[in-house]
């Protein structure tokens, strides 16, 4: 059970959203992945983020719908401070390498961890200035 894993950290309310069970399925999947092969850090699911259903540019806002987790630390390291470490490009080579049909609508992070990934299929992995800026500390995985 993915709440049961050493390798996932959770915040409080990070917790109380997957014990909560309304988490999308797509997202649980991925999570499962990552925790396979990284100890991630989840700080943000719903609870508490403060944006209702649409987000200030007109997007659905994921995490109103328990469709997006925020990471902030990967094996240890922080994405703030780490972006560019091996581990942080591996957790982007993993959501690159699932199927469309599996993988994240979105993906949002810092600038340099983006720069970092170098080629490879993208889709749904969104660098633009704006975005990358409201995600320098965290990754967001969005279904």
């Amino acid at each position: 059970m993915l709440i049961e894993s050493p390798n996932l950290l959770l915040s409080e309310a990070a917790r109380q959203d997957l014990i909560d069970g309304q988490l999308d399925h797509r997202l649980r999947d991925i999570l499962e992945l990552l925790v396979e092969h990284h100890q991630i850090s989840v700080r943000l699911i719903k609870t508490g983020h403060p944006l209702g259903p649409v987000t200030p540019g007109g997007r659905r806002n994921d995490h109103y719908f328990h469709e997006a987790a925020d990471l902030d630390m990967i094996d240890g390291l922080t994405v703030r401070d780490h972006n560019t470490a091996g581990p942080l490009i591996s957790v982007g080579h993993l959501l690159m390498s699932l199927p469309t049909a599996r993988r994240a609508r979105v993906v949002m992070g810092p600038a340099a961890w983006h720069q970092a990934l170098g080629e490879g299929n993208r889709t749904g992995f969104r660098d633009e200035d704006a975005a990358n800026s409201r995600h320098a500390d965290h990754l967001h995985i969005g279904v």
